[in-house]
């Protein structure tokens, strides 16, 4: 083989290497976009809430002797409810169920008149804090949870009764509570919340002996529920 064979062979081979190096420069790998990890609503969370409470307390004066109900009337305010809470999620694809507790303090005393032979009179009640104790379950879409919950409400209550005496009566009650609720969860630690309860906290009653020209003994009963709307913002672990 001469010079010049040699010269070519290595000319055209030198070409040959080097389109299919410049083939493989041109094809490239297909761009996969690779989706974020879904946040997790598993776990603990602490957090904080505030928003206004609405108290309905219905008062009834009742003679006890022949037990027939006198007056009645109809109280209710708006104040202010903030507090803490606590709990524990578990999480199976969208579906979210748990557990929460949390206790709050009102502000705000309903009052009202009750007329009455004699005069008007006034009954008054005021709810001092509030806990509940509640199960949840919901549904993930996308970063947004949407939920209902229902459990045990459990409230100090003060009635007050003036019916030519005064008369006044604390105590601990309990009820049934429930809502719906939709929580935002705005970083991997962190999440938005708005939540609407109803609780229902039954009856409770304070007895007055009468005076000022006004003979025997009423008792008053009182009716108490809440309807609370609000925010929140917790800490999951």
């Amino acid at each position: 083989m001469n010079v010049k064979s040699v010269l070519l062979a290595t000319a055209a081979s030198s070409l040959l290497a080097s389109s299919a190096f410049a083939a493989d420069l041109s094809v490239k790998a297909p761009y996969r976009a690779v989706a974020p990890a879904a946040w997790s609503w598993a776990g603990l969370y602490i957090g904080v809430n505030i928003g206004a409470a609405a108290k309905y307390t219905q008062a009834e004066v009742i003679n006890t002797a022949p037990f027939s109900t006198l007056h009645t009337a109809t109280m209710s305010d708006t104040g202010f409810i903030g507090g803490g809470q606590i709990g524990y999620n578990w999480q199976s694809g969208n579906f979210v169920w748990g557990v929460e507790a949390d206790i709050s303090g009102l502000s705000g005393t309903a009052s009202d008149f009750i007329g009455a032979t004699g005069g008007n009179y006034t009954a008054s009640s005021e709810i001092s804090w509030l806990a509940t104790f509640r199960g949840r379950a919901g549904l993930v879409v996308s970063d947004t949870l949407l939920y209902v919950t229902a459990g045990l409400a459990v409230a100090e209550i003060k009635d007050r009764i003036n019916y030519g005496t005064s008369a006044e009566h604390s105590e601990t009650r309990s009820g049934p509570v429930g809502g719906v609720g939709v929580e935002h969860m705005f970083a991997p630690q962190w999440i938005g919340r708005l939540e609407v309860l109803w609780a229902d906290l039954g009856k409770t009653s304070s007895t007055t002996v009468l005076g000022a020209g006004l003979t025997g003994t009423k008792a008053t009963s009182f009716k108490h529920q809440l309807a609370i709307v609000r925010a929140g913002l917790n800490y999951k672990f």
